[in-house]
């Protein structure tokens, strides 16, 4: 499942990340992508394997993409995965209701996490352009 900031650059799509008010950083596993100019990222995350720092105006699109689902008739933003279930957030929920849902974890006032099955849930993507 992806989700979070992404990038046009190139007409490749790269996972994204705001550095400051002009500049992004593209973030890639690809080697192919040290030929365009990216190096090694050597930080804590080894999901990322090479980085590129670029101008916001070098990128044809800068967005954010959020995944969801509609639970028991709630529209749900979708957590995090773990093998086949899925968790998934309900906002705005009063405690009875959140009972009848039988969500059973309470992350703040108002906001109730769930771990679901994949196979029972249609998961939707919702992009959000970020302005440059």
């Amino acid at each position: 499942m992806r989700s979070g900031q992404f990038a046009i650059y190139n007409g490749k799509e790269y996972s994204a990340g705001v550095m400051n008010s002009n500049q992004i950083v593209l973030r890639s596993s690809d080697s192919e992508d040290l030929k365009m100019g990216f190096v090694e990222y050597t930080g804590y995350n080894k999901n990322i394997k090479y980085v590129k720092y670029v101008l916001k105006t070098e990128v044809a699109e800068f967005y954010s993409i959020n995944l969801y689902t509609f639970y028991m008739g709630y529209k749900s933003y979708v957590r995090g995965e773990n093998g086949e279930n899925v968790a998934i957030v309900i906002e705005n929920l009063l405690p009875d209701v959140a009972k009848a849902l039988e969500m059973d974890r309470a992350i703040d006032n108002g906001i109730y996490e769930k771990w679901v099955k994949r196979e029972d849930i249609e998961i939707f993507e919702e992009k959000t352009p970020i302005s440059k």
